[in-house]
């Protein structure tokens, strides 16, 4: 005799890079919310006057979309969304220099084949600190790295600046039911 399971009429899945979402049997429409990923800090500086840090990443877009169509026992997949790298730090005795800045975090897309439903892109990396000499090179100082900036860019729901992840890669967060 046959085993039956019944279809998952509510549910939640929070899906990253990779990652797919088979639509249960008896759902058409799904409550999708795309977070794109955190911007890489800024490369800190630390050298014999003193220390400085980089500035921290942007956050990625937020996008809601409160109903998506879909077809029951379709595949949707996840693509991208990886946090920017963080910008190297520099170290030195009494020469000035420069942390390095942060990279920028990648889109992340939830489709449907090849077409892209929804996307969010990732935040802005950190500008490194610096550190150096003023005043004719005679004083030294330390300036920390300003913060990436956040994005507001994303398609296929409503778009919140900075709305993405706290830091991390990009999620998108499938609800039904």
């Amino acid at each position: 005799m046959p085993f039956f399971c019944p279809p998952e009429l509510s549910g939640s899945v929070v899906l990253s890079d990779g990652d797919s979402f088979l639509v249960p049997l008896g759902i058409s429409t799904i409550s999708v919310d795309v977070n794109g990923a955190r911007g890489g800090k800024g490369g800190n500086v630390t050298w014999n006057f003193g220390s400085a840090s980089g500035g921290a990443g942007g956050f990625g877009a937020g996008v809601v979309n409160t109903a998506l169509a879909i077809t029951p026992g379709e595949t949707l997949t996840v693509s991208g969304g990886s946090a920017g790298s963080v910008g190297s730090n520099f170290t030195g005795t009494t020469s000035g220099g420069n942390g390095g800045n942060g990279g920028a975090g990648t889109a992340i897309q939830l489709k449907r084949g090849a077409t892209v439903l929804m996307s969010a892109n990732g935040g802005g990396g950190g500008n490194g600190a610096s550190c150096g000499y003023t005043g004719g090179g005679e004083v030294p100082y330390e300036s920390a790295g300003s913060a990436g900036s956040n994005s507001a860019t994303g398609t296929g729901g409503t778009v919140t600046s900075g709305g993405g992840v706290a830091s991390g890669n990009g999620t998108v967060t499938i609800t039904w039911g």
